[in-house]
């Protein structure tokens, strides 16, 4: 029966794993992009005064709101979340131990570092528990539900309790990127623990940084080259 069950969460698991490290790419991209214009005025400048300034404005703003989508998407307890993942390789912990041995039948334990594999497992579900019920994730889901994705404002009187009863209604946009790291580095480790396939976060934020700033970098400031 426990095979049986490790069969139907295996299943589970090679979809939200895949939905999760597409999720990553996409996080990645929002969060880089994200810090070229949070607290950035001399970016700013290049599109202040201008009429097409007002495309790249609702380009920003599209982008700092989907980066807040995107963290209480991957955070919440249902579908292919973090949460869930974390709660399935929890449950199916020896099993990935064995799965991890059968496909790499050459490799000695110490290679497959089974023997901190339990502890790594541990340490991956306390985290993302820990990341799930940080404070300023409130807010940003009554944002989203709310304000954002349903024009529900004023109406459901469980999020207006909820909304009274927080001390975090505000938040930064340090706050953000702060759980959406987080979040890029949980998704890696799931990736790591499940596939056995380690990701170079760093270079890949470098890479996509780079080309960030070299957008800004080549935009000429509108209101000097608009005719008027």
């Amino acid at each position: 029966m426990k095979k049986k069950n490790f069969y139907e969460a295996n299943k589970f698991l090679i979809k939200a794993i895949a939905q999760l490290e597409s999720e990553k790419t996409l996080g990645i991209s929002l969060v880089e992009y994200s810090r070229t214009i949070v607290d950035r005025p001399e970016n700013y400048a290049k599109i202040a005064n201008s009429f097409a300034g007002h495309a790249v404005h609702l380009q920003n703003s599209i982008t700092l709101r989907e980066l807040r989508f995107w963290c209480v998407r991957v955070l919440e307890p249902k579908g292919h979340s973090l949460l869930n993942v974390s709660r399935r390789i929890s449950e199916y912990s020896t099993d990935l131990v064995e799965k991890r041995r059968i496909e790499n039948p050459d490799w000695s334990n110490e290679m497959l570092g089974l023997e901190k594999l339990p502890v790594r497992i541990s340490e991956f579900v306390k985290n993302v528990e820990t990341l799930s019920n940080e404070q300023a994730l409130k807010p940003m889901k009554i944002l989203r539900d709310e304000e954002l994705a349903h024009l529900l404002r004023g109406v459901s009187a469980e999020r207006r309790e909820q909304t009274a009863n927080s001390d975090q209604r505000s938040y930064s946009f340090n706050d953000v990127f702060r759980l959406a790291d987080l979040a890029v580095n949980l998704i890696s480790e799931a990736i790591l623990i499940y596939r056995f396939e380690a990701h170079d976060d760093a270079g890949t934020r470098k890479i996509v940084r780079s080309y960030y700033e070299s957008y800004w970098n080549l935009l000429p400031k509108f209101s000097d080259v608009e005719d008027r």
